[in-house]
């Protein structure tokens, strides 16, 4: 094999396990983008070709490895602010929300690096709910994780931030760390990220009043995106707000979903609506 071919062997047996830890089925279309994110890799090992990689991957002790391969073929797309009109509603929603007390939880499910998360607490941090806030995110690849929870982000990122939210929330970096911004610790305590794989029930995660659910069901066949909009409502406590990306749908996985807006539902779960 050479370094930048794959058998379709090879490549039925390769996205075989990236389907069997993501749930997201790769055809041999894919097979150019597929090659092109893992030469990095086989790079990195000192390897000679794919065909090298691929025996390394079947390693018992090479568990690191693939876990790095969920990150290199998992599409990490994200910004600060993306889809904006979200984020306005999500501060409208927490402007009217009656103190109660207990914090208002929000949930970035499929977080990548974490700026969606970090948007989402800058935009709580304004409105200042009483009972505080707390944000989690979540997302199947963990490496991509891994950064998130530094909360560390090339200068490039700064795209779509204010210069006003980039003084008030954000340090920049220096000596070792040029070329980075972080969040300020202020900021960064209200957010924690985890692996979670959202074909699987999450009830450790507990109960949340919003759910970012964003550019990632257009990854899945109609069924798995069915199953994961009804393991997210799960975790949406009634009356609270799923927020999916303008370009999906999910009218059609749950009856229990009260349109607001472009791309953004109330959970009215039939107990809800009998009382």
């Amino acid at each position: 094999m050479s370094l930048d071919t794959l058998e379709r062997a090879d490549f039925v047996w390769l996205t075989a396990l990236f389907e069997a830890r993501t749930g997201i089925r790769l055809g041999f279309e894919k097979h150019t983008m597929v090659v092109g994110r893992l030469l990095p890799r086989v790079r990195a090992r000192k390897l000679e070709s794919l065909g090298e990689y691929l025996q390394l991957l079947r390693a018992p002790h090479e568990e690191a490895e693939r876990e790095l391969l969920v990150d290199q073929l998992t599409t990490h797309e994200t910004s600060f602010f993306r889809e904006p009109k979200h984020f306005e509603v999500l501060d409208a929603w927490a402007r009217s929300v009656k103190p109660s007390g207990a914090p208002l939880r929000i949930w970035s499910a499929a977080c990548s690096s974490g700026e969606e998360a970090a948007t989402i607490a800058m935009v709580l941090e304004q409105v200042a709910p009483p009972g505080g806030y707390e944000v989690v995110g979540t997302d199947v690849a963990p490496e991509v994780v891994r950064r998130a929870q530094r909360c560390v982000y090339p200068l490039e990122r700064t795209t779509g931030l204010s210069q006003a939210l980039l003084q008030r929330f954000c340090l920049r970096g220096e000596g070792e760390a040029r070329g980075t911004f972080c969040l300020k610790d202020s900021l960064a305590k209200r957010l924690s990220f985890r692996v979670g794989n959202l074909l699987e029930p999450q009830p450790a995660l507990g109960q949340f009043d919003v759910v970012f659910l964003r550019n990632v069901l257009i990854y899945f066949d109609d069924e798995r995106r069915r199953r994961i909009v009804a393991n997210v409502l799960e975790r949406l406590k009634p009356g609270g707000l799923l927020l999916p990306g303008h370009a999906e749908v999910v009218r059609d996985c749950s009856d229990a979903l009260e349109p607001l807006g472009p791309a953004a539902f109330r959970f009215v779960p039939a107990a809800s609506r009998a009382a």
